[in-house]
């Protein structure tokens, strides 16, 4: 045989396995898929309906209807129209499952698209079958497309970790990490997604050493790709950061926020949401460390930055503000940050009901802290300082400040993590869901609340314990000296009030 025949032999043989490229490769389906690269989804969604429509019109090919379907309800996914993008999934696997077509990557898309619905809704079990479908029938596909493979395996690693298989999930993505360096080499961006799903499972696990080395990599690789000061290379710094916090490498971990808070002030047009966000986080770490005053800082800067652009995360902003101004004893201070925050959560107070009401009960804690008369009038109605009653089986805590008060136990997530802070405040009512926050939660309540002294709180009279107070040079009143920070964080002084724990993970 012939060389020229051995070539059309093997071009014939590629055209067999090869899925029909003539829809995809048109100039209407080129333009949904920029439409879609570019984050535009509505423009692209309306693309893929036409393009579908005149497909269906002339009964085409499957594999191309197919393609175009999974673009369609990638774009609907995107735009949180998760029943219309089930359909059309759905359609896709109704479409190429039969038992004469062969194995395609539009298939093994749309049980990946479905996997991750199931998985949004928290139907992990559903997904995992539907990830490790779509998996097998990538795998089945000539020629491989190693990219896909890993995004496929990414995602079931991702259910498997949700599950608690971490041993599974980094023996999967081990498998499938070695199958891409050597077909796709060290820098590719496969590769670097793959390396920050094993960071992020081997950060859980509790090796933080191999997990900082994984996403060191994946860093180094999206500088190479995109660039030192790319949007993929800021990402990758704030994991490394949190990864650092778990590993309890608190200075490493501001080292890499401030490097990526750099990054960001240095980009043309940087989002100033974005910047505050880093901000943040950092004022998290301070605080871990019992530095309140740059922690303090930081909160300012980014608060500013946030009312520049009307920001929705200025709300929580103006709360971590008000709860470090509480833990440095400045309540006056804590009492404005807090009011003004909830004025924001008035505009829509259907949305922030569960924002609304543990906002009422940080600012009813922190009335005693103030002096007679500086109470807002938003607390003029008694009602106000009346907190729910307590749920059977449980037992009043903090009765010699707040006789009212319960504890329940739970702490209140939805209202930015504030139960350390005040550990008495209850659960939600049902069926309210919190905003999204800019930032994860705050750690755990103290399991045992700590004492509260009945001494006197910030009032003009004279002390009974003078060695606590100093002349104020400019009003010439007594007033608390600033809180000292010992070694562990605490404040000194003031390390058995309500205010003492501020942990800002």
């Amino acid at each position: 045989m012939s060389t020229f025949e051995k070539l059309r032999l093997a071009a014939q043989a590629v055209r067999q396995v090869m899925p029909e490229a003539k829809v995809w490769s048109s100039p209407e389906s080129r333009e949904g898929e920029s439409l879609l690269e570019a984050g535009k989804f509505q423009e692209a969604e309306r693309c893929f309906l036409r393009v579908a429509g005149e497909l269906k019109s002339r009964s085409a090919i499957r594999p191309q209807h197919g393609h175009v379907l999974v673009c369609l309800a990638t774009a609907q996914f995107k735009l949180n129209k998760f029943r219309d993008a089930w359909i059309t999934a759905d359609a896709v696997r109704e479409l190429l499952s039969g038992q004469k077509q062969k194995p395609g990557t539009p298939l093994s898309a749309a049980l990946d698209l479905l996997g991750r619905m199931k998985a949004e809704e928290g139907e992990l079990d559903e997904a995992l079958e539907l990830f490790n479908e779509a998996l097998e029938t990538q795998k089945a596909v000539l020629p491989l497309d190693v990219p896909a493979i890993v995004a496929r395996t990414c995602h079931l690693a991702g259910v498997m970790q949700r599950k608690g298989r971490l041993d599974d999930a980094i023996s999967l993505l081990e498998t499938v990490l070695d199958q891409a360096d050597h077909s796709l080499g060290k820098v590719h961006p496969a590769t670097a997604d793959c390396l920050i799903q094993l960071g992020e499972c081997e950060t859980e696990r509790g090796r933080h050493a191999t997990a900082r080395g994984y996403l060191e990599r994946a860093l180094r690789i999206h500088q190479e790709l995109n660039g030192a000061e790319s949007e993929t290379a800021i990402r990758d710094l704030h994991l490394l950061a949190v990864a650092a916090q778990a590993a309890e490498d608190l200075e490493a971990a501001v080292g890499y926020y401030e490097t990526a808070l750099a990054l960001r002030e240095r980009q043309l047009g940087a989002s100033a949401a974005g910047s505050a966000e880093i901000l943040m986080k950092i004022a998290g770490v301070q605080t871990d460390m019992g530095r309140y005053g740059p922690a303090m800082e930081l909160l300012q800067q980014a608060v500013g930055k946030l009312e520049g652009v009307r920001d929705p995360g200025l709300s929580h902003a103006l709360e971590r503000l008000g709860e470090v101004y509480a833990a440095c004893g400045r309540f006056e201070d804590a009492d404005v940050s807090l009011r003004k925050a909830r004025r924001l959560y008035e505009q829509n107070p259907n949305f922030y009901a569960a924002a609304l009401e543990a906002n009422t009960r940080m600012l009813a804690r922190l009335q005693s802290y103030l002096p007679k008369g500086e109470q807002p009038s938003v607390f003029k109605d008694a009602e106000l300082f009346q907190p729910a009653p307590p749920e059977e089986g449980m037992s009043p805590s903090f009765p010699s400040v707040f006789p009212d008060a319960t504890e329940l136990g739970t702490p209140l997530e939805a209202a930015g993590g504030i139960s350390e802070l005040f550990p008495d405040l209850p659960d939600l009512p049902g069926g309210i869901t919190p905003p999204p926050l800019s930032s994860p939660p705050f750690g755990a309540a103290p399991s045992v609340p700590p004492r509260i002294p009945s001494g006197p709180r910030l009032a003009p009279e004279p002390s009974p314990a003078p060695s606590l107070w100093k002349t104020d040079p400019v009003s010439a009143e007594p007033v608390l000296p600033s809180p000292a920070q010992s070694s562990s964080g605490k404040l000194q002084g003031w390390d058995q009030m309500t205010f003492e724990y501020v942990s800002l993970s």
